[in-house]
């Protein structure tokens, strides 16, 4: 009976295109951004799907890559370590932007709900498990950027890519 529910599962999640299952192993991200797939793809491909960075850094978490967007006030950012692609984050262009009930259509309940940084209003929605992590305006109802790494639980990605996200509100004095 559990693996008629896990088949099952499996089959409604391959039909929303959430996952695929690749004989041998278990399900994997198949959300991308300009074809780069965190964990899988490799610095050459992140060259040859954005070109040169306007500039490059170096952190523990590895190279950052940074590329232009419309705002010339943000930029997008790819993170490159040991050759891989290991993060990703895009802001979303205007023209472009989901709405956020499409967004939890899509994706469902968020993980875990933070503040952000991004500006006043702005929330951060987790989806660990799936490697998604978005930051929306929820007045608004849009999402302004998306982040994908390769999926993880939800107390490692606070370990990790969301340890400086504000728990309180950033904004109030």
């Amino acid at each position: 009976m559990k693996r008629i529910t896990v088949i099952t599962l499996c089959v409604l999640f391959m039909a929303q295109g959430c996952i695929v299952i690749v004989p041998g192993g278990g399900p994997v991200q198949t959300e991308t951004w300009e074809q780069l797939s965190p964990g899988m793809s490799t610095r050459d491909e992140v060259i040859s799907a954005l070109g040169e960075p306007q500039a490059v850094e170096m952190s523990e978490e590895g190279e950052i890559f940074e590329y232009p967007t419309q705002n010339e006030a943000m930029s997008n950012y790819v993170i490159v370590k040991d050759g891989v692609v290991q993060y990703t984050s895009m802001i979303v262009p205007v023209d472009e932007r989901e709405c956020l009930a499409e967004t939890i259509q899509k994706y469902g309940e968020p993980e875990k709900i933070t503040y952000s940084h991004f500006m006043h209003g702005a929330k951060t929605y987790v989806y660990a498990t799936q490697g998604v992590t978005l930051i929306v305006n929820e007045g608004a109802g849009v999402v302004y950027e998306k982040q994908h790494y390769p999926p993880m639980s939800l107390d490692e990605y606070m370990r990790t890519w969301g340890k400086s996200l504000p728990l309180e509100n950033p904004y109030i004095r």
